[in-house]
């Protein structure tokens, strides 16, 4: 068993590798106040940052190393699904009406599937998407 570490605070999640041995989850930041999403290659942990609110979540990473998660805006009210890829992170938005949504995984043709929320962080009113 190998410890991944942390973005600095006492806890951290892995959620998804790829098989390249990549890994992606999230981890508190120092303070214990806010949990970002990570990228594990080799040893070296990568805060991927938020879309300016205090939490996100990396679910899935490709062989392509393209990753997808959600993150919260500022005053962490509404989260949007992302999309990373070689240092670029993209908001992929929600269905027309949504304040909120989540990418669950993306395939070898870079499809992103998740759930786009009428009601923020209630996945049991959530509608699929495919992006």
């Amino acid at each position: 068993m190998l410890d991944l570490g942390t973005l600095g605070g006492t806890s951290g999640c892995a959620i998804y590798l790829n098989n390249r041995g990549q890994v992606v989850g999230y981890s508190n930041l120092d303070g214990d106040l806010a949990t970002h999403p990570f990228l594990w290659d080799r040893g070296v942990i990568k805060d991927l940052g938020t879309l300016g609110g205090s939490s996100g979540v990396a679910n899935w990473i490709s062989d392509a190393v393209e990753i997808v998660g959600r993150a919260t805006y500022a005053g962490d009210q509404v989260q949007h699904a992302f999309h990373w890829k070689n240092g670029i992170k993209t908001n992929l938005g929600t269905l027309p009406g949504d304040p909120c949504s989540f990418s669950q995984a993306i395939n070898s043709k870079g499809q992103i599937v998740g759930e786009s929320e009428p009601v923020c962080f209630t996945p049991q009113q959530a509608r699929a998407f495919l992006w």
